[in-house]
């Protein structure tokens, strides 16, 4: 708590990076900053309360709708966790909340049995599945390239929350190409193409 309001009175300008993760932040701290945030456990492992705190702050320097953006991505990230723990017997490693810009939100393994880095991107919406749509940037599909292993997780969040997994290959047929001068940056992608409900 006190930290929160130092930053809040303070306004420090590495603040503004606290939005990009933790490890993207911290790269700004001043050495007795670091040395207080790692005191207080906010930066090698985490907890509920850890990723909360790190999430409030978050949401403190973002617009309303970046805000339940983040409330709901980490809703999902956390089911995947979840999923991924079950499904290898592995806990994962959390990468999205040391920073924004690794292309995955997730690090997991192929399977039980072959510990292959396998890397998720992690979308989830809270609309019908009719009407939900996630993104995708340019880097995530760049990292999804040259990845041994990469999936996208859809969580649709409506009612009791349900798993889309999506393979690269599947994922590829919605992808744009670069034509001309034009370089495409993001492109939105309708969850219902992968839905196929028994």
């Amino acid at each position: 708590m006190q930290i929160c309001d130092l930053i809040f009175v303070e306004q420090p300008a590495w603040a503004v990076r606290i939005p990009n993760g933790r490890e993207e932040a911290s790269k700004f701290f001043p050495p007795e900053v670091s040395q207080c945030f790692k005191e207080a456990g906010l930066l090698k492992s985490w907890d509920d309360n850890v990723v909360e705190w790190w999430d409030q702050l978050a949401i403190a320097t973002r617009s309303t709708k970046s805000a339940l953006g983040l409330i709901t991505g980490r809703l999902a990230e956390k089911l995947t966790i979840k999923h991924e723990i079950k499904r290898t017997g592995v806990e994962p490693h959390w990468q999205s909340l040391e920073s924004n810009f690794s292309g995955y939100d997730i690090l997991s393994q192929v399977d039980k049995s072959n510990e292959t880095p396998r890397k998720i991107e992690v979308k989830g919406s809270t609309l019908s599945i009719k009407e939900a749509f996630f993104t995708v940037s340019r880097n995530e599909w760049e990292t999804a390239e040259t990845a041994k292993s990469y999936s996208f997780h859809l969580w649709c969040l409506k009612g009791d929350p349900f798993l889309i997994e999506v393979t690269f290959d599947e994922m590829k047929e919605h992808i744009p190409t670069n034509n001309g001068d034009g370089k495409w940056e993001t492109t939105r992608i309708p969850f219902k193409i992968f839905h196929h409900p028994r």
